[in-house]
């Protein structure tokens, strides 16, 4: 099985706060390992990773990318956490995750996660 990618729109949703949408391309991943290309994210588009694959973790390489954050769901897109990469990852970096989908974006990790709550995807 080949991962399956699609184009879609995520909300962001928060507490006490405007939802905030966000441009995504939806990667369905058969398989523990994800390597991400700098040119899936950016500020306005977001590489969402839902992990299909029946393995309980998932490795993710970060080789090349920079200033962005990792946004960590539960299967019910309940927001669980987050991470951020602050520098360029010119050596390997790699991040293994449990989560069953995490959303990938460039930005400032207090405004994206400052009340964030859930995802949406439509």
């Amino acid at each position: 099985m080949e991962q399956k990618i699609s184009k879609n729109m995520a909300s962001l949703a928060y507490k006490n706060k405007k939802a905030k949408d966000l441009a995504i391309e939806l990667v369905e991943l058969p398989k523990p390992f994800l390597h991400v290309n700098k040119s899936q994210i950016s500020e306005s588009k977001g590489l969402l990773v839902h992990c299909v694959h029946s393995h309980l973790n998932t490795l993710i390489d970060l080789y090349g990318i920079k200033d962005s954050l990792l946004l960590y769901f539960d299967e019910n897109k309940q927001f669980t956490g987050a991470i951020s990469v602050n520098k360029k990852a010119r050596q390997v970096y790699q991040v293994l995750v449990q989560q069953r989908y995490v959303l990938l974006v460039q930005g400032n990790i207090s405004s994206f996660t400052s009340q964030l709550s859930e995802i949406q995807y439509l």
